[in-house]
C-alpha cells in the first residue's frame, strides 16, 4: 500500500489509471499534518490524504491507523469509522448519476460502471438512475475555493523553487515560448491574478461556493445510506502530455473533494485495449466504510487488481 494527498483526483485518477484501489475519506478523519505544501481557508478542508492499494481489505485498517484528530489540523475530529463487515448489501440503494459531466465517459468507463451496478443489483441492491446537474460545475467549485482563499501560483512557487514576477505580462513571454515545464503554470496562474474585472470574479466565486454546498447537502440526503457510483476519468489511462491544457477531465473525482463527500476507486478488470478500468464509489460523509464495503464486494466479483502481462511471465 501507499499513501498519498489528493486536492482534485492525485489518489483516484492514478488508482484508476494503474487498476488498483483508492480511498478519498470523510473531511476530517484523516488529518493533513506534514503535508507540504500546507493549504489554507476552504482549500486545505479539500486536501485529503488517504491510501492506495492493490487490496480493498487494506483500505479499512489504513484508515483506522491514519485516522483522528490533531491539534495542527483545524478540520481534523475524532469521528467515527465503521466497520464495513456490518454493510449489508441487501436493499441498499445504489445511484448511478446522470447528465453530470461535461466530458462523457467513454464507453469502456461507461460498461464498467453498468457491471458495478449490475452486480450489485444481484446482491440485492436497489439500483436507481440519479440526475445530477450539479456534478457539471465541479472544476468551478474547485477553482473557486482556490480563488477565494489561497494565493496557489505562490504555492507552486514555493514547491518548485521557482520565482515568476509578479507581473507576467503576455508581452513579457518570448515569442517563441520557451517556458520551462517549472514555470509555464505559474506564469498562467500570474496572468489570472491580474484579469480585469476582479469584483465580477469575486461574485461568481462566492457563487460557485454556495453551490457547491448545496449540491453538497442536496447529495447527502438524497444518498443517505447508500452509494453513488460515478465514473472516476472520462477515458481509460491517456497517452502522456495529452491531457495538458484539459483540467475539466479531473472533473469526476473534483467533485467529491469540493463536496466533501468520500470516496473510493474500484479496479473492474481489464479492458479490451488492455488497459486498466474502474468506477467510483461515493457516500455520505462519515459512510467511508459503506464505499469500502462495496469495494470489497466489487473486488470478489471482477477479482480486483490484475497483475500486468509483464509480471506473468
Amino acid at each position: 500500500m501507499a499513501l498519498g494527498s489528493d486536492l482534485g483526483g492525485s489518489l483516484r485518477v492514478p488508482a484508476f489509471f494503474n487498476g488498483v484501489f483508492a480511498h478519498l475519506p470523510s473531511v476530517g478523519l484523516v488529518p493533513n499534518t506534514g503535508h507540504f505544501p500546507m493549504t489554507a481557508g476552504g482549500v486545505r478542508r479539500s486536501l485529503y490524504l488517504g491510501p492506495i492499494a492493490r487490496h480493498a481489505e487494506d483500505l479499512h485498517p489504513v484508515l483506522q491507523a491514519m485516522a483522528g484528530p490533531h491539534e495542527s489540523d483545524p478540520n481534523s475530529a475524532l469521528l467515527e469509522l465503521g466497520d464495513p463487515a456490518t454493510v449489508p448489501l441487501e436493499g441498499m440503494r445504489v445511484y448511478l448519476s446522470t447528465a453530470s459531466s461535461l466530458s462523457q465517459p467513454r464507453r469502456e468507463v461507461a460498461e464498467a460502471r453498468e457491471r458495478a451496478a449490475a452486480s450489485l443489483e444481484r446482491a440485492g441492491a436497489h439500483v436507481t438512475d440519479l440526475p445530477l446537474p450539479e456534478l457539471r460545475w465541479a472544476m468551478g467549485y474547485a477553482l473557486a475555493t482556490i480563488a477565494g482563499e489561497m494565493d496557489f501560483a505562490a504555492t507552486v512557487e514555493e514547491v518548485l523553487g521557482t520565482a515568476i514576477p509578479r507581473r507576467y505580462s503576455l508581452r513579457r513571454i518570448p515569442r517563441n515560448a520557451v517556458l520551462t515545464l517549472a514555470s509555464a503554470p505559474v506564469a498562467a496562474l500570474r496572468l489570472a491574478e491580474t484579469a480585469p474585472a476582479r469584483t465580477v470574479r469575486t461574485r461568481a466565486v462566492r457563487r460557485l461556493v454556495s453551490a457547491a454546498r448545496r449540491a453538497s447537502e442536496q447529495i447527502t440526503t438524497t444518498i443517505g445510506d447508500g452509494v453513488l457510483l460515478h465514473p472516476p476519468f472520462p477515458r481509460l489511462a491517456p497517452r502522456h502530455y495529452t491531457t495538458y491544457g484539459q483540467p475539466w477531465l479531473l472533473a469526476n473525482t473534483a467533485a467529491f473533494n469540493f463536496l466533501g463527500l468520500p470516496a473510493t476507486q474500484v479496479p473492474m478488470g481489464i479492458s479490451p485495449s488492455g488497459l486498466p478500468t474502474g468506477v467510483q464509489v461515493s457516500a455520505a460523509p462519515g459512510n467511508d466504510h459503506v464505499a469500502i464495503r462495496v469495494a470489497q464486494h466489487l473486488e470478489r466479483v471482477t477479482g480486483g487488481w490484475t497483475p500486468p502481462p509483464s509480471l506473468d511471465s
